[in-house]
Formats: C-alpha cells, sequence, structure tokens
C-alpha cells in the first residue's frame, strides 16, 4: 500500500469477496488503534478448507496478541464454518510468523521455492496445514 488509493481498492475488493463468501479479513484493534490483520483467502467450500495470512504491527508483537487472534479465527473456522482443512504461507526466513503457526498445532508440508516476490526479490515459502482433526482446542474445567 502505497497511496490512499491503494487501500481504498484493496477495502472496496475486499468487501466484494466478503459477500461472495469467497474471502474475509478481519482487523485486530488495540485500544482502539489497527495493530494488525487476519484473513482467510481462497475460501473453497466444496473441499471445506481456506489459507490463513496475517501480519501485526511492529510494537504490538511478542505480546500473544496474534496467537489469540489466530485461536479464534481458526475456531470459528472449524467449529461455525466447519472447515476442514486451514492452510498457511510464510516466507521461510519469516521466523515469528512460523513460530506463531507451529505454537497454534500448524505442520509444515514442504518448502515452495522462490514462490514470492518480496523485497526485492524472490523469497522461498513455507507451506503448513491444519486438519480439524489436529487442532488443539482449549479445555474447559
Amino acid at each position: 500500500m502505497q497511496q490512499v488509493d491503494d487501500s481504498l481498492q484493496f477495502i472496496r475488493r475486499q468487501q466484494q469477496l466478503r459477500a461472495q463468501r469467497q474471502e474475509f479479513v478481519l482487523g485486530i484493534f488495540v485500544q482502539g488503534e489497527l495493530a494488525g490483520c487476519l484473513a482467510t483467502h481462497l475460501l473453497d467450500w466444496s473441499h471445506r478448507k481456506t489459507t490463513l495470512g496475517y501480519w501485526l504491527g511492529q510494537e504490538f508483537t511478542k505480546q500473544g496478541l496474534m496467537d489469540r487472534c489466530c485461536r479464534r479465527l481458526l475456531e470459528y473456522l472449524f467449529d461455525e464454518l466447519r472447515l476442514h482443512r486451514v492452510g498457511l504461507h510464510c516466507a521461510t526466513d519469516n521466523r515469528p510468523s512460523r513460530r506463531v503457526a507451529e505454537r497454534l498445532g500448524f505442520c509444515e508440508e514442504g518448502i515452495l521455492r522462490d514462490h514470492e516476490w518480496l523485497y526485492n526479490r524472490f523469497v522461498d515459502q513455507v507451506v503448513y496445514r491444519l486438519l480439524d482433526s489436529e487442532f488443539p482446542r482449549e479445555r474447559s474445567g
């Protein structure tokens, strides 16, 4: 996002995708300030799967915020939407994102070589998955 118009176009596109039940983006707010977001990408209703994406502003990291938000979203995806599989891709050298995935119970499935253009270069991405039956639900009592 370089310009205000970039953000407006993104918001409009996300509204269309949400209305079509293809994707949705959720803001993470801390004391009224946008701290980050969570998103589903490519909701596939026939195969009951999606992929998860997230980002968090640097000043909001290392507080367990993303873990808590992702856990709630995963509960919704598995328990309310009845999805079977959630995937997650992130750059192999993005250790903070990888640690979130691993703490949530995602399993590494493989590496996609030169999969995305980031930081003026191609980067490898690690592919993770979490199945409904693998999701470590919190136990009450």
